[in-house]
């Protein structure tokens, strides 16, 4: 049942875990999945999950839940990861078995109305060299451990003989590690508030964004001089679905009152996934938001300035897609002009898009708002603060 290991062998040794006790306030997390197809204990592989956030240069691991599971414990464990840290993604590794976990993780989430923001990453082609990726980083002491985590210990010190799934899971941490964040000026601290106070009488706007295969949204207020981000959803599925069930949940959260602003592609012929078209049919009015780069430069200059008692931007802690985007998901890498595709490309990109709407004064006046004529010429149609009729 023991396997000698020699000390000279050894990867990571037990000097190089460390273990720094502290409490999570607000770090962007990612979780990875490794799944065993079966569980029988003498002769399978162990389900490797762990929990992490990059901080700087440093990697934290916040939990492992690296064992034997059946399928639906390791659903009950990802929906659990999901609820507790809401995490920017959940990494699922692409061997094969993808469809043995992803398919009934989306089919729950549906089921539950629960949307999980979950990656397929393909298994790395030699897995021992991507494990002993991590080693650098243990012995710089800028990987560390928020607790105990027997069995990922053990799994690093037998390593490479025995199981190493748990250390399998943890090197997609270098997979995943984010690029510069777009909006690096962010700060978790002063810009997160646990509840925004917007004003009842003002008018809401709701920042829509979409393709086929999902719908975004970001509900905001422009109120005394502030940008208040007051809740967002993505839901998936076909626009025409999903975007009712965003547009409904929004109106049902600011008690009606929203004005709907779509990115730009939504009013070309050529790029439409169908958005305005399924809001129209509510029925509902749309306006045409501007670039997303115009909002991008407004929100960046937006985020450094203060009021004499409160940052100009202000985001509730329950906007967790907006919150992911912002400090972590809305990212570039090294090299690229423009940030990562997926959905927080998509969700800012909407916000950025109604933010530049914002930011050109067409949203100043309350009792007007922007149509276009059929070839495509801005007018202000002027009417009462859009109410959705459901």
């Amino acid at each position: 049942m023991c396997e000698a290991v020699s000390v000279g062998d050894q990867v990571f040794r037990p000097e190089d875990i460390r273990v720094e006790p502290r409490v999570r306030v607000w770090e962007p997390v990612w979780a990875m999945v490794d799944p065993a197809r079966t569980t029988h204990r003498e002769s399978s592989a162990t389900t490797g999950i762990v929990v992490f956030s990059w901080i700087g240069n440093n990697l934290v691991v916040w939990e492992d839940r690296t064992g034997f599971h059946r399928p639906d414990q390791v659903v009950d464990i990802v929906f659990d990861i999901n609820e507790r840290y809401r995490p920017v993604l959940v990494g699922v590794e692409q061997d094969g078995l993808e469809q043995w976990l992803l398919q009934p993780l989306r089919q729950a989430g549906a089921r539950l109305g629960v949307f999980l923001p979950l990656q397929p990453l393909r298994a790395p082609r030699g897995k021992l060299d991507f494990i002993r990726g991590l080693q650098p980083f243990f012995r710089s002491s800028e990987l560390v451990f928020a607790t105990e985590m027997p069995e990922l210990r053990a799994q690093l010190l037998g390593f490479p003989r025995g199981r190493i799934d748990g250390p399998n899971a943890l090197g997609y941490a270098l997979t995943l590690r984010p690029g510069t964040p777009v909006y690096e000026n962010f700060n978790p601290g002063q810009h997160v508030v646990d509840r925004v106070l917007w004003q009842r009488a003002e008018p809401v706007y709701l920042a829509m964004h979409a393709t086929g295969a999902y719908t975004t949204g970001v509900l905001y207020q422009p109120a005394s001089g502030k940008t208040l981000i007051l809740h967002d959803w993505i839901r998936e599925g076909d626009p025409g679905v999903s975007a009712i069930e965003v547009v409904r949940q929004a109106g049902a959260y600011a008690r009606g009152r929203v004005e709907i602003v779509l990115h730009p592609q939504h009013f070309d012929q050529w790029r439409n996934v169908g958005l305005a078209q399924a809001i129209r049919a509510i029925p509902a009015d749309v306006s045409k938001g501007s670039e997303p780069t115009k909002g991008r430069t407004y929100l960046r200059k937006e985020l450094e300035r203060m009021t004499r008692v409160a940052p100009t931007v202000q985001v509730d802690s329950s906007a967790r897609w907006t919150l992911a985007a912002i400090s972590a998901g809305y990212a570039q890498r090294p090299g690229k002009p423009e940030p990562e595709p997926g959905i927080y490309r998509t969700l800012m990109e909407g916000l950025g898009s109604a933010l530049g709407f914002m930011a050109m004064g067409l949203a100043a006046d309350r009792s007007a708002s922007l149509s276009y004529t059929a070839d495509g010429r801005p007018y202000r149609r002027y009417q009462s603060a859009f109410a959705p009729r459901y």
